[in-house]
C-alpha cells in the first residue's frame, strides 16, 4: 500500500509541475495543428513491435515449449493493459497467468522467462543512457544516470551469466530458492545457440520500432527536432518509466516531455504540453484497448490469478 500511495503522490506532483501553467489556447492550436496520418503511423509502428515481442518471448520459452507467436503477442498486449490500470506493476502477473493457462505451463516457469525479457530490456536502456552523451546533448540534471546505468548495466550483466550458466540454487536462502529456480530456468534459453542471435536481433528490431514510432509522433506534432535532440529525448522518456509512479507513468512522462522540451531544447510551453499528452497516449490507448479486449474475452479475474500464483508459490 506505501508503494502505491508513493507513486500516485509522484504522478500527482509530475501533473502539478508540467500542467501548472497551462497555455490553453497553444495546446489547442497544437493538437488541432498535428498531422493525423504521422500519428495513425506512430501507432502503427508502436503496434508492430507486439508479434517481435512475441517472437522473442517464444525463443525464451523454448526450453518448456514451442508456443505460438499469436498467443505470446496476446498475453503480452494484455500485460500491458494490466500494467497501464493496475498498481505495482501487475500486469505481469496477468499475463503470466493468461500464457499459463492457454500453453498448459506453470505461472512460475512463464515468469522467469518474463524476468529474461526484463532484464534484457533494461541492458537496452542502460546501452541506450551510456551512448546518449556520444550523439546528444544531455543536461546536467541527467547526466549521473549515465554513472547509476553503468553500474546497473555491469550488474545486470553479472546476473545474466549467472542465471544462464549456474545449475545450482541451493546456495541462495530457502525462502528465495523458488524465486532463484524460475529465474535460472527462464534464462535457460541464453545457453541454446540457435536462440542467442535471434533473440538480440529481436531486441535491436523492438528499440527500433519503438524510436521510429517517437520520431513520427514528434514529427506529427509540428516539432523540428534533430536527430540528437530526438534520441535524448527518447532516452530520457524511456529512463523515467522506472520511476515509481501511477499505472501508465502518468504525470512522471509528461513532466519529463515537457522538460526536456523547454528546459532543455528551447521549445515553447503550449507546444511541449501538447507534444507530452499525445505522446503519451500514442503509447497507452492502443495498447489498453487492445489489451482490455482480449482481457475480457479470456474470462481472467484478477482474483483468480493471484490465488493461482500464491498457491504455485506454496507448492515450490
Amino acid at each position: 500500500m506505501v508503494r502505491v500511495l508513493a507513486g500516485l503522490a509522484i504522478s500527482a506532483a509530475g501533473l502539478w509541475w508540467a500542467f501548472r501553467s497551462t497555455d490553453w489556447p497553444a495546446v489547442g492550436a497544437a493538437m488541432q495543428g498535428a498531422n493525423p496520418w504521422l500519428l495513425a503511423l506512430s501507432a502503427t509502428l508502436l503496434l508492430a513491435a507486439l508479434p517481435v515481442r512475441g517472437h522473442r518471448w517464444g525463443l525464451f520459452l523454448r526450453p518448456f515449449k514451442r508456443v505460438p507467436v499469436r498467443m505470446t503477442s496476446e498475453a503480452t498486449v494484455i500485460g500491458y493493459f494490466g500494467n497501464n490500470v493496475l498498481p505495482l506493476r501487475m500486469g505481469e502477473i496477468v499475463r503470466a497467468y493468461f500464457l499459463g493457462k492457454r500453453a498448459g505451463l506453470g505461472i512460475s516457469k512463464v515468469i522467469g522467462t518474463i524476468i529474461l525479457e526484463r532484464v534484457l530490456d533494461m541492458l537496452t536502456v542502460v546501452l541506450l543512457l551510456l551512448l546518449a552523451p556520444l550523439v546528444a546533448y544531455i543536461p546536467p540534471e541527467l547526466s549521473g544516470s549515465a554513472k547509476i546505468a553503468g553500474a546497473m548495466g555491469l550488474l545486470l550483466a553479472v546476473l545474466t551469466w549467472w542465471a544462464s550458466n549456474t545449475g545450482n540454487v541451493n546456495w541462495v536462502p530457502e525462502k528465495l530458492r523458488a524465486v532463484a529456480e524460475n529465474v535460472r530456468s527462464g534464462f535457460a534459453s541464453i545457453r541454446r545457440r540457435e536462440t542467442v542471435v535471434p533473440m538480440f536481433a529481436g531486441t535491436a528490431i523492438i528499440w527500433a520500432f519503438y524510436l521510429a514510432s517517437f520520431y513520427a509522433a514528434l514529427a506529427a506534432m509540428g516539432l523540428q527536432l534533430s536527430p540528437a535532440e530526438t534520441y535524448s529525448l527518447f532516452v530520457a522518456t524511456t529512463v523515467v518509466v522506472a520511476i515509481p509512479a501511477a499505472p501508465g507513468f502518468i504525470g512522471t512522462y509528461h513532466a519529463m516531455v515537457i522538460f526536456m522540451l523547454v528546459n532543455v531544447m528551447g521549445n515553447e510551453l503550449g507546444q511541449a504540453q501538447a507534444a507530452a499528452v499525445m505522446l503519451h497516449a500514442i503509447g497507452f490507448l492502443p495498447y489498453t484497448l487492445i489489451g482490455a479486449t482480449l482481457y475480457f474475452r479470456s474470462h481472467i479475474r484478477l482474483r483468480a490469478v493471484m490465488s493461482q500464483a500464491a498457491q504455485e508459490q506454496d507448492t515450490r
